[in-house]
């Protein structure tokens, strides 16, 4: 005869009634199953453990007391603190001078970069500087002589720094020789005093960019860092090898 079994509400299958003991010995059914056939008047399902008690198999026994499986202790990360003797060395970067120090230094530096910066630049406006006023003098000194119609082979030369020849003087009028001096004049004093304005600026740039530099340099060494090895318990300090 076949039985079905329910659990919790819900059936789980219909077995053989011989099959019984050694499902409940093997775990399939439960004693706190329940079970129906058509001998059973009505719909009402019985407790499997109320019927085959005897094939319910006895409870696992408990261990009381039983002790913890071994730990295994893991190396530590790094060296033992010879400070405390209980946290470890661990890498760590700090500045090597003192905090006044440090502060000084961003000090210098930060001013130093920017002393660089502004010597670049008026170094940078110098030449150029230099470079528009030489070609305007050479612009005034050609419609000078222009002016003047003289040739454009002597107007060239002039320009140039260059003397004409004594040829190319001997075919010009007074009117025009006396242009030719004056700009040849006006062009050496030009020069002249564009040259030391451009010695002067550019030299004190140069000074500003050097001074700016070896400011830097002393605030770079004064904010540097160093490694060292710091303990994780007791935050000692000590040089790193």
């Amino acid at each position: 005869m076949k039985i079905k079994f329910s659990r919790q509400g819900q059936e789980i299958g219909e077995y053989p009634e011989e099959a019984v003991p050694a499902l409940l010995q093997s775990g399939v059914l439960l004693p706190t199953d329940h079970y129906w056939h058509e001998a059973i008047p009505g719909n009402q399902w019985a407790a499997v453990g109320s019927r085959w008690a005897a094939s319910v198999p006895p409870p696992a026994p408990v261990s009381v007391g039983a002790p913890p499986p071994p730990t295994t202790s893991r190396a530590p990360a790094g060296p033992v603190c010879r400070t405390c003797g209980q946290g470890t060395l661990v890498r760590a970067r700090q500045h090597r001078m003192s905090g006044p120090a440090v502060v000084i230094g961003y000090i210098l530096l930060i001013p130093s970069l920017l002393g660089m910066l502004i010597g670049f630049l008026v170094l940078l406006g110098t030449c150029t500087a230099s470079t528009k006023v030489s070609a305007t003098i050479e612009k005034e000194a050609r419609t000078s002589l222009e002016a003047q119609k003289l040739p454009e082979s002597i107007i060239t030369e002039v320009i140039a720094g260059q003397t004409p020849s004594e040829a190319e003087l001997a075919a010009l009028t007074p009117a025009q020789r006396s242009a030719v001096d004056s700009v040849k004049l006006s062009l050496s004093a030009s020069k002249v005093g564009a040259g030391a304005g451009t010695v002067v600026a550019g030299g004190v740039s140069l000074v500003i960019i050097i001074t700016s530099f070896v400011g830097g340099l002393l605030g770079w060494l004064l904010v540097m860092k160093k490694t060292v090895l710091r303990c994780t318990h007791c935050q000692a300090v000590v040089a790193a090898s």
